[in-house]
């Protein structure tokens, strides 16, 4: 029954793709959303608008070329979807024409908005960048509406009337993704569209919605690079907070270091005060008074190293030590900073280092001549 049908119909067909040029397809790869699908439409239409034959007398050859050349890089073959995400990512616009093959002046009004659409740019107010700069400020879809992608975005769109074309900025919104600038559909559109000069209008709205597009791109750059600069700013202050910190840091460990030490030394200080009051307490208790002459004893002359010399009469029982003790009071009662000593004779030559010889011992009595040597000079 469907072969029948098919064959019964196949006459129609073949009248209707003669009368419209163009045919909607049966070809079941256009069913469907995924990316693969919708990609294959956009190629399909993109195909489409090169094959469309120029209704003035067409221009040189070279320049008709670079046409065409402009007119594919400006149309994407890439779907609704893909497109989508890569304006938002790059701040592109998104052109979306609805192309509607059965309309009586459908490849006219197509033949028109691609001539001319190709060369949207930045504001003529601002220094021309590059061609390729331009082209990149949009990226143009176009889909016929006898495609699953094309029917989806008529209803997602609010398309009332077709041919129609829209113009798309990137949202902030996670609920409106694509926020909607331009709308031109059905007789107004084919109006714009009847010729070059009559294409100036929709042309300026156009230029209107990329120039209100770049004051937006201008707007988000010069926020984000006073975000930079802020946080620049404040990572710079943190570097310099840390730095002072680290500097206040070392400073009170320096102080507390210099005092720590200043602290032993006084207490070092303090310990050798202790220890030199403790030996001069002992030696004052060494030493006895000078005998009378009914007791031995040893007369002794000390040659201090200054070439002073003191005579004391000791004990002969006295030791060694007994004299140093008598050298360290005298030396601490009349401030002489004498701390070690040796004691010896020059005739005979001998050295009296051990304290526990008593001056009988020593062969210092009846009397003696004690040389002192201060150890420290």
């Amino acid at each position: 029954m469907t072969t029948m049908l098919r064959l019964l119909l196949w006459p129609v067909r073949k009248f209707m793709t003669h009368l419209f040029d163009y045919l909607p397809s049966n070809d079941p790869s256009l069913d469907g959303l995924s990316p693969t699908v919708t990609a294959k439409a956009a190629q399909q239409f993109v195909q489409l608008v090169s094959s469309l034959t120029p209704e003035t007398p067409p221009p040189p050859q070279q320049q008709q070329q670079q046409q065409q050349q402009q007119q594919q890089q400006f149309w994407q073959t890439l779907g609704f979807t893909a497109l989508q995400q890569q304006a938002t990512q790059e701040g592109k616009l998104l052109l979306v024409y609805l192309h509607a093959p059965l309309h009586r002046q459908a490849n006219h009004v197509l033949q028109q908005f691609a001539s001319q659409t190709h060369l949207l740019g930045p504001p003529q107010t601002l220094p021309p960048p590059p061609q390729q700069q331009q082209q990149q400020l949009v990226l143009a879809l176009g889909v016929s509406v006898h495609t699953a992608l094309g029917t989806h975005l008529q209803h997602s769109l609010q398309a009332t009337a077709l041919p129609a074309v829209f113009v798309l900025q990137p949202s902030t919104t996670v609920s409106r993704p694509m926020q909607l600038l331009v709308r031109v559909q059905g007789p107004t559109l084919v109006q714009y569209c009847q010729s070059s000069h009559t294409m100036a209008p929709l042309l300026q709205i156009l230029q209107s919605a990329v120039q209100r597009h770049q004051t937006v791109l201008a707007e988000q750059l010069a926020r984000q690079w006073q975000r930079q600069e802020e946080m620049t700013l404040r990572q710079q202050q943190d570097e310099e907070y840390q730095a002072a910190l680290l500097a206040d840091q070392e400073r009170e460990r320096l102080a507390q270091e210099a005092k720590r030490k200043q602290e032993e030394q006084l207490q070092r200080e303090q310990m050798a005060l202790q220890e030199q009051e403790t030996r001069l307490q002992q030696a004052k208790a060494q030493i006895r008074p000078e005998p009378d002459g009914t007791t031995p004893s040893a007369m002794v002359r000390l040659v201090l190293p200054s070439g002073q010399k003191i005579n004391r009469r000791f004990h002969a029982d006295d030791t060694i030590g007994t004299v140093r003790s008598f050298l360290m009071v005298y030396f601490h009662e009349n401030e002489i900073p004498i701390q070690n000593v040796r004691l010896s004779t020059n005739f005979p030559k001998q050295h009296y280092d051990d304290d526990a010889v008593c001056l009988q011992e020593g062969g210092l009595v009846p009397q003696a001549v004690l040389m002192v040597q201060d150890l420290d000079a």
